[in-house]
């Protein structure tokens, strides 16, 4: 088994994936580990393989956030053609019946919206429900009180003095 290893080695050894081993490879090519370990040392397979991977997980990010704008993109166009049904149907509709266009509408600026990254509600609070807000979270689970301190509307109570000392 001292045969010279194939240039396409490290193809096979990257392409392995989760079973990806040195005695794989030598199996596959019918030489010595030893003669892929002081392969991949002398062609640095390790520092390939960890290129590789950083490059495969940049491609993967890449699709994603394409993948993510495109059904934005859909999303908008749906949107639209939604709303111009509703439209439609509002202008072709007397007043009393019009509901099923204001949906339309209602639907297609909502998923429009949802497209373009915005907001799909608006919710106004005065800064008064903010603060009861935010109280109201913080003293959510806390009900394990100290029990030596007194409550607000008890009087502290002195310590008690020793008979021996008076």
């Amino acid at each position: 088994m001292n045969r010279a290893l194939s240039a396409d080695a490290v193809g096979y050894y990257l392409n392995l994936g989760p079973a990806r081993s040195y005695d794989a490879v030598a199996l596959h090519f019918k030489v010595s580990k030893r003669t892929v370990t002081s392969t991949a040392a002398r062609e640095h397979w390790q520092t390939k393989l960890k290129e590789y991977d950083r490059k495969a997980r940049e491609q993967i990010g890449e699709r994603y956030v394409q993948s993510i704008a495109e059904a934005n993109e859909r999303h908008v166009k749906l949107g639209k053609f939604l709303q111009s049904i509703g439209i439609t149907a509002i202008q072709s509709t007397p007043v009393v019946g019009a509901g099923a266009g204001l949906r339309a509408v209602k639907v297609g600026v909502e998923i429009e919206r949802l497209g373009l990254g915005e907001a799909t509600q608006r919710i106004e609070t005065s800064e008064a429900d903010a603060v009861r807000a935010a109280f109201a979270q913080c003293m959510v689970g806390n009900d394990d009180e100290d029990v030596d301190a007194p409550a607000d509307d008890e009087p502290a109570e002195a310590p008690e003095a020793d008979d021996e000392d008076a």
